[in-house]
């Protein structure tokens, strides 16, 4: 599709004698490429759809594409941001799991020439995303069942795993010229991102499942019955589901190993397009046990129908009791909609963080509404960070806060927040290390002293004066923790309030930090 948009700039400039853009980002190249993905994006749900037919009926087959499609964010890159990878991502992957499913019931159906070309389609869809070699393990599990089964075997399942690598190598040959033009390497040792990218050691569990950031349930929660689909499907097809959930679990535990978990400027969390075929079968599943258990008890369509209304009417009126709602002045729909799920987030929650921001509340003693604005977040990690120095005014630092902190307030020249008692700072770390904490502080009442813990370890004192001054202390690593860590300023001893104005929190060695 490249080629064809190339050819019609290089034809529209002999034509109309004007210079055309051969840049390789010009219109006509892009919009070659976006149709092509919206082609390929076509034929993976075509090929996702004829995949389940083997196993669903027609009703319920249509009904998981259909949802696939619009309920997750396949729609948005085939149509919003169609020049990215995912659409022949998704498409090779529909691809070589309806080639690998075809022969897999039937002893040597599969023959030489079929893992050659299992092996080329796979090595394509490494070309597209490197993670897709994931989804090698299927045809790899194929072969050790053969050599399991007949253990005399040995020299055939060699030969037709020679043959599986060597379909890889002709798909793969593509990307490794690249490599090797680029970087002097037909194979790197680490993905293009660097060494550091992949932490396999490291995953972001919570972040990337129900973070605000981009997580995969929060933004597309319909990703809950792809994945719980496999619970009903293991009744019906147990050895299949082994198969697929082994590569779906792996795959979902390397996006959670990405140094960039959220993936950038995602829609939802769109590294998991390549499994999208596999959570196809946990959407039927889904929807086949939900149609069954309507057949078997009508009652329950009752509460699905009537509960949705219920809820609509006990969140505006508790938004209206709240004065979240003036009704006498009138209200877009759009208002009362943000009442009421406020209503909902503050005592609950947003429900596509469920567990997740309960198990936050309950750890970190605050509403689980604060889970969407703390988790994801980091001071010195990747894009996008808080940065190393945290100004207390700052509405971007507010809600890492809790206590008896005041609203922002100018004190001696300075923009600051002060506390009487106990308050906390929240900052959230990508790796434990070796800080300097740096504190500009005052106690305009007279000289105070805060005790400083960090996760409950005794970490310094804070004196301060009527002026600004400056205090600083090393925390070793030993101290601190992934994710979020608490420090909790206490100077109990005494009536007056002391005011912060910033927090600093010092590398004390840069050397080999990851950025």
């Amino acid at each position: 599709f490249f080629l064809i948009g190339d050819g019609v700039a290089r034809l529209e400039g002999w034509v109309t004698g004007e210079t055309p853009d051969l840049s390789g980002y010009g219109s006509r190249h892009l919009n070659a490429v976006a149709l092509g993905n919206l082609l390929y994006g076509f034929g993976a749900l075509l090929l996702i759809h004829a995949l389940l037919l083997r196993y669903f009926d027609a009703g319920i087959s249509l009904g998981a594409v259909l949802l696939l499609w619009g309920g997750t964010f396949f729609h948005w890159y085939l149509v919003v941001q169609p020049t990215y990878a995912h659409s022949p991502s998704m498409f090779l992957a529909a691809y070589a799991l309806w080639l690998w499913d075809r022969d897999r019931d039937r002893e040597g159906k599969r023959d030489a020439w079929g893992y050659f070309f299992l092996g080329t389609i796979l090595g394509l869809a490494m070309c597209v995303r490197w993670q897709n070699g994931i989804l090698l393990i299927l045809p790899g599990l194929d072969l050790l069942a053969r050599l399991i089964r007949g253990p005399r075997s040995l020299p055939r399942v060699a030969a037709l795993g020679a043959l599986l690598a060597a379909g890889v190598f002709v798909g793969a040959f593509p990307q490794m010229a690249a490599w090797k033009a680029l970087y002097d390497h037909w194979l790197l040792p680490c993905p293009p991102h660097g060494c550091d990218f992949v932490r396999l050691d490291h995953p972001w569990i919570s972040e990337t499942l129900f973070s605000s950031r981009h997580g995969l349930f929060s933004w597309t929660p319909v990703f809950w019955a792809g994945y719980l689909g496999f619970v009903p499907f293991s009744r019906r097809r147990p050895a299949l589901t082994a198969l697929l959930a082994l590569p779906l679990l792996l795959m979902t535990y390397v996006n959670m190993c990405s140094g960039d978990w959220w993936a950038g400027a995602s829609f939802s969390n769109r590294r998991f397009d390549s499994v999208l075929p596999i959570l196809a079968f946990g959407f039927a599943a889904s929807i086949q046990a939900l149609r069954e258990q309507f057949r078997r008890r009508p009652s329950l369509a009752l509460p699905v129908v009537v509960l949705p209304f219920v809820v609509w009417n006990l969140t505006a009126s508790e938004a209206m009791r709240r004065g979240l709602l003036d009704p006498d002045r009138g209200l877009a729909f759009s208002r009362i909609v943000g009442g009421a799920t406020q209503v909902v987030a503050e005592v609950a929650g947003f429900p596509t963080t469920w567990p997740a921001s309960w198990l936050f509340a309950r750890r970190y003693q605050l509403p689980p509404s604060r889970y969407d604005l703390m988790v994801g977040r980091y001071l010195f990690y990747r894009q996008n960070s808080l940065g190393p120095r945290l100004e207390l005014a700052s509405p971007s630092v507010k809600p890492f806060l809790d206590g008896a902190w005041s609203a922002p307030e100018t004190v001696d020249g300075l923009v600051a927040r002060c506390f009487r008692g106990k308050s906390r700072l929240f900052a959230p770390l990508d790796v434990p290390e070796d800080l300097e904490l740096r504190f500009e502080v005052a106690a305009p009442a007279g000289p105070r002293e805060a005790t400083v813990l960090v996760n409950g370890h005794d970490a310094g004192h804070l004196p301060a004066g009527p002026g600004w001054s400056r205090a600083s202390f090393r925390v070793p690593s030993d101290f601190w923790r992934r994710e979020l860590n608490e420090v909790v300023l206490d100077s109990a001893g005494g009536s007056g309030v002391l005011c912060v104005a910033s927090v600093e929190f010092a590398w004390t060695a840069r050397k080999g930090r990851r950025l």
